[in-house]
């Protein structure tokens, strides 16, 4: 419990530009919210662009933009919830199975995505929902 208000403080204080407060998802809201969307976004402090699909599966494919690589890096994976409510993701076909598991809040109509560890938020610039399926890995933006 202390965690998670410590979470949402620090969330909250480094959010104070923000009109709204943000609220952190239960893993119900993460389960309902998550499942079957194709995210964009950016991340505030390691400097890149970045999208994520997720089929309704839990089946993943995950890009980062750098505007210096035409082709943008990505990798299949999948998300689990965690019993925290935390959204956990996992890339195995390229050598990482351990998940990395955020901490979801919602800000206005998508969410921040903070891991607690130092290593930025990952915050949506759009969602787009009732995705059935994701592009192949590797695919370009169109």
């Amino acid at each position: 419990m202390i965690a998670r208000l410590l979470a949402l403080t620090l969330a909250l204080g480094a959010n104070a530009a923000l009109a709204e407060p943000l609220a952190l998802l239960s893993a119900q809201e993460v389960r309902d919210e998550l499942f079957g969307v194709h995210m964009f976004g950016v991340t505030d402090t390691l400097g890149f662009d970045w999208d994520e699909c997720i089929e309704p599966s839990g089946l993943t494919v995950y890009r980062t933009i750098d505007a210096d690589d035409p082709q943008p890096y990505s990798q299949q994976g999948l998300l689990q919830v965690n019993d925290l409510g935390m959204a956990c993701f996992s890339y195995p076909p390229n050598g990482d199975p351990s998940p990395s598991c955020f901490q979801v809040y919602r800000n206005g109509d998508g969410y921040i995505f903070a891991n607690g560890f130092g290593d930025g938020r990952y915050i949506t610039t759009k969602v787009l929902r009732n995705i059935t399926s994701c592009p192949e890995p590797g695919a370009l933006l169109g």
